[in-house]
């Protein structure tokens, strides 16, 4: 019986060490490198927490008016003189890379558009990727080209709409990724 006893604590003892060691082992070698493309950012505006960081972005403006497989809402933004009228600063990217844009989106009344930029001392470097918003119905749009951001730099993301005359813009499942 203790012969029994013994091997049946030998064996789950084998089988809790392997499990241990398999749970703890890296699934990843230090040196591989990431799959791209890789999601920085995405936003489909449907909760308030989707608002946070924001500058001129609030839950008031989500809308029950999504964009094809966009969830149930949307942002409705509107804008005069001041542009751009809202915009979100990301973390600083601690690697260099090219990074694209996409989102959905339709006008209200007017145009818009949808921006990328890099940021640094002085607002931003003149880099930026522009996205127009001006079709009457849900519309995709991505980025024909890349952006780079150096290290230690800053991706601002800027909607405009407005200019002399008010104007509106419905924007959707914002995205955007680092390409290499």
């Amino acid at each position: 019986m203790r012969k029994f006893v013994l091997c049946c604590v030998m064996v789950l003892l084998s089988g809790t060490i392997f499990s241990c060691y398999h749970s703890t082992s890296p699934s990843f070698q230090e040196d591989q490198e990431p799959s791209f493309p890789i999601i920085v950012y995405f936003n489909s505006f449907e909760s308030s927490a989707d608002s946070a960081n924001w500058v001129g972005v609030y839950p008031s403006q989500f809308v029950s008016d999504p964009s094809p497989g966009g969830g149930e809402k949307s942002l409705h933004i509107g804008g005069g003189c001041l542009q751009p009228t809202a915009y979100i600063d990301l973390p600083v990217q601690p690697d260099s890379g090219n990074y694209t844009i996409s989102c959905w989106g339709k006008r209200g009344i007017g145009v818009g558009s949808v921006i990328l930029t890099i940021c640094d001392e002085t607002y931003h470097d003149g880099t930026e990727l522009t996205l127009r918003i001006n079709q009457d119905d849900w519309t995709y749009i991505q980025s024909e080209e890349s952006i780079y951001c150096a290290p230690g730099k800053q991706l601002r993301l800027e909607l405009w709409c407005g200019g002399y005359a008010p104007q509106t813009m419905f924007v959707d499942q914002i995205k955007i990724e680092r390409v290499n």
